[in-house]
């Protein structure tokens, strides 16, 4: 296999080989976020007539598709690809980041500030657990809800996302930081500014919980909607994530081409889930409009062949559950 540059050297020759419009907003995708809001208020005001539980299932599978559209649309958001002035972008950011019930302000610092900078190193705060942080507590939970060769195909690593937000939103909320989690590697530092803000953004969450609530009566299926819905959003999400670095081993050199994959998807796909399945193209341009990943990928693959990393989700998911429950601590380059 031949050298790889560096990452720096990389983004250098590619961005000049890309259009200036890949890298300016483009505002027009609120229409979509609100487009997917559409559906879920349709969808909860449809419980008034569609009553039962089949219904209530139903419905909620498609409100979860849509609030995890919301929540890849907030991911790009949050990257300044869709709105580049700071205080509508943070408006938007806290509109659509309470639908998923992840405040932006928590999002914005354990993916930006940490995962971006850090991939798949001892600062990532999504990395796995490396074999000297073994602790009981860790190796139950890791056994029990990610995915490993211990427990194949075990269907609890589809909520395992929740694990991990809530325990980002609660060290968030409650002050406390550094490495003392037993479900997550690494608790970011908050400002006091930043925790108010994440305390009013759980605010906006309840309020778009409630104000959903206002439109169905006392005998709908709205709470088994909504937990449907949710539970369908963390499923496709952990799909996604688990797809992207989890195979690959860690390392305390941060180069997309090293510790990024990309999921092999059909068109549709990548239309309705705003090609996250181009995850490489992604950690190497994070504030790129999403709409030009097929055009890098095709130099990538062009200038790169044999460092691309591309798989169906079919086999990374078999390659997950042949992980062992820790990893080999961080190499460093």
């Amino acid at each position: 296999m031949s050298e790889l540059k560096p990452v720096g050297e990389i983004r250098r020759e590619l961005r000049g080989r890309l259009p200036a419009e890949a890298f300016q907003a483009e505002p027009r995708q609120l229409i979509t976020l609100f487009a997917h809001l559409a559906i879920i208020v349709g969808c909860v005001y449809a419980l008034n007539w569609l009553q039962g539980p089949l219904w209530a299932i139903f419905l909620g599978v498609i409100m979860g598709s849509s609030i995890f559209c919301i929540g890849n649309l907030c991911h790009y958001l949050g990257h300044g690809s869709i709105v580049q002035n700071r205080r509508l972008r943070y408006a938007a950011e806290y509109f659509f980041f309470a639908i998923t019930l992840t405040p932006a302000t928590v999002f914005k610092v354990v993916h930006n500030q940490y995962h971006h900078a850090y991939t798949n190193g001892r600062n990532d705060t999504f990395r796995c657990f490396a074999e000297d942080e073994r602790t009981f507590l860790r190796t139950v939970i890791r056994l029990l809800f990610f995915p490993n060769k211990h427990l194949p195909w075990n269907p609890l690593v589809l909520v395992s996302y929740n694990l991990v937000v809530f325990s980002q939103i609660g060290f968030a909320m409650f002050g406390r930081s550094g490495r003392i989690s037993s479900v997550i590697p690494l608790v970011p530092t908050y400002t006091r500014k930043q925790r108010l803000a994440i305390w009013l953004e759980v605010l906006g969450s309840v309020a778009f919980i409630l104000a959903l609530s206002l439109l169905v009566g006392e005998d709908t299926g709205f709470v088994l909607a909504l937990l449907v819905a949710y539970s369908i959003a963390t499923a496709i999400s952990c799909f996604y994530i688990y797809i992207q670095h989890d195979t690959i081993e860690l390392s305390e050199e941060n180069h997309p081409l090293k510790n990024s994959m990309n999921l092999q998807s059909g068109q549709f796909l990548n239309w309705l889930h705003s090609n996250v399945s181009y995850h490489i193209e992604h950690h190497l341009f994070p504030g790129m409009n999403f709409k030009y990943a097929e055009t890098l990928s095709q130099l990538l693959k062009e200038k790169y062949p044999e460092h691309y990393r591309v798989a169906s989700g079919r086999k990374v998911w078999a390659d997950l559950f042949r992980n062992d429950i820790y990893k080999t601590p961080p190499t460093t380059p």
